[in-house]
């Protein structure tokens, strides 16, 4: 029986952590109904982020996520704008072969700059710290916070996306494009916007990761196929 609990608790904090990981990848696919490949690849550099800020600061793991935050936010912003709204004009094989070379190109990017080998937090104000809840039950300390901070996030999205004018008119753009262009909103802009949330919030899924995941630029391509099967599963 506890070794019972102590999987079923071990299991809701992976699965929190892997919805955290789904959502910039969910926001992207539900706004604009495009597959992004390189959503793993996203994730990688949000892991590289917390990981080479903190060393390069001294500062905590955790409040590294300010900065993976703003790469991710930035990074989604310029691949949409330089990239990905050029490939919305084609056919669908355009659009998954063109997410498929952003992947491509952004884990060789990584490969070219950090090398290929593994790379790990070893300190921090909860890395390798767990407690022990009774009946043998024994939770990670970082998967713990890496919930806790998923539920904030998914609670943060839903009030931007259903108590606010901005989440109105992405939600307008999503569900009809041309009819919110003629409403007056700006769906190039929205759709630039959701691509910075995607990215933004998977980053930081990234850099929380990093606090347990040894991060390589190939990591990218596990999260990948997992993200796909949460979002297929939840809807």
């Amino acid at each position: 029986m506890d070794i019972l609990l102590g999987s079923l608790v071990s299991g809701l904090l992976l699965g929190m952590v892997l919805a955290l990981v789904a959502l910039g990848l969910t926001i992207i696919f539900g706004m604009m109904d495009i597959v992004n490949f390189a959503h793993g690849e996203f994730l990688m550099l949000g892991m590289y982020t917390g990981l080479l800020t903190s060393q390069a600061t001294g500062l905590d793991p955790l409040f590294t996520l300010p900065v993976a935050a703003l790469v991710g936010f930035l990074l989604g912003v310029l691949c949409y704008t330089g990239f990905v709204k050029y490939l919305l004009r084609g056919p669908m094989i355009a659009q998954l072969l063109g997410t498929f070379g952003l992947m491509l190109f952004l884990r060789n990017m990584a490969l070219m700059f950090f090398g290929a080998n593994d790379r790990s937090l070893h300190t921090g104000l909860l890395v390798g710290k767990s407690f022990d809840i009774g009946s043998g039950i024994i939770v990670s300390a970082t998967k713990l916070a890496v919930a806790v901070l998923a539920v904030l996030s998914f609670v943060a999205i839903w009030l931007l996306m259903n108590r606010t004018r901005l989440g109105k008119a992405l939600t307008a753009t999503a569900l009809n494009r041309q009819g919110a262009r003629y409403m007056g909103i700006p769906t190039e802009r929205m759709n630039a916007l959701a691509w910075g949330i995607g990215g933004g919030s998977t980053t930081v899924a990234g850099a929380l990761i990093v606090n347990f995941w040894a991060v390589n630029p190939y990591v990218g391509l596990t999260f990948t196929m997992i993200a796909f099967t949460v979002v297929a599963l939840g809807g």
